[in-house]
């Protein structure tokens, strides 16, 4: 499912769409408004169906098994994610549908951005965006965590060309 997001006409790759309505959404959780933030969920949902934060906010304002179904839905698109490797290299490397994807794998492993490289493309073809970073577990440690970004690189080819034959087309 996180494979073939990039290929739909929905694709929000840097949350332009999903974003704001996603901050509403967890402003309501916070002010335990949780008929709004259901709302505001289910437009982000709407958007793009993998990000993990809008199930977990979604599990918190549920009970019963609807609230464990969606805790288990979060959890298993962050084993999707994670399940690509560590991070440490081209090999390893996280394969990330979304830019959010990337925000879940720095928060899960306490690492915060300082710069990133954007689109590299490795030694083996594929692209990867490179965060160099901190972590603060145990001390200052610097750390560069890979995400494999070759399906959003090739997401955008994709729309792109979908919209150069639609113009091309055009009278």
């Amino acid at each position: 499912m996180r494979t073939s997001y990039p290929f739909t006409t929905q694709w929000d790759p840097f949350g332009s769409k999903s974003a704001p309505i996603m901050e509403q959404a967890n402003a309501a959780a916070k002010g335990k408004d949780c008929v709004s933030a259901l709302e505001k969920i289910d437009e982000v949902l709407r958007i793009d169906y993998t990000i993990i934060v809008a199930h977990r906010v979604r599990s918190e304002c549920l009970n019963g098994e609807a609230a464990r179904i969606e805790s288990r839905i979060a959890d298993r698109l962050m084993d999707s994610l994670m399940r690509g490797g560590n991070g440490r290299g081209e090999a390893s490397a996280y394969p990330a549908m979304a830019m959010h994807e990337e925000g879940d794998v720095l928060r899960d492993k306490g690492v915060v951005l300082k710069t990133r490289d954007v689109a590299v493309r490795g030694s083996n073809s594929r692209f990867y965006d490179v965060v160099h970073g901190v972590t603060l577990w145990n001390g200052i440690h610097a750390q560069d965590v890979y995400f494999d970004v070759t399906a959003q690189v090739n997401g955008r080819n994709s729309a792109m060309a979908a919209a150069d034959a639609a113009t091309a087309t055009s009278p």
